[in-house]
């Protein structure tokens, strides 16, 4: 039987604001760094699942905030790399299909997302 675990996370920060350069080197920003930490302490207290080496199915719904014009792709490597760094799987190479929507606007913003073990 496949691996399967589903987290509600608030919305990953964009690739335009996951990345800030200091001293002409590309760091993690404050954002990243906030969500990354999110990321791990959930998946810590809510026990999530660990993939290990294991192909990946990641499913992302992203409810926005407001109705503002978003790329909802941009979200996606913050998303991963938090993943990465919680310990759900060991490299963001390892999903092998995406499935991203946007779904209704809610107060605050959210992400639900998905993992699935491909066999």
């Amino acid at each position: 039987m496949s691996k399967v675990a589903t987290l509600i996370l608030p919305l990953p920060p964009t690739i335009n604001s996951y990345y800030a350069t200091v001293r002409n080197r590309r760091i993690v920003s404050a954002d990243g760094r906030a969500f990354k930490k999110y990321v791990s302490d959930y998946c810590l207290v809510n026990r999530v699942a660990k993939f290990g080496s294991s192909r990946i199915l990641l499913a992302m719904l992203i409810h926005p905030a407001d109705k503002r014009r978003s790329d909802i792709n941009n979200r996606i490597k913050a998303l991963e790399d938090a993943l990465v760094e919680a310990g759900v799987m060991d490299d963001d190479s390892q999903i092998d299909k995406t499935i991203n929507e946007r779904g209704e606007i809610k107060k605050g913003g959210e992400c639900a997302v998905m993992l699935k073990e491909i066999l």
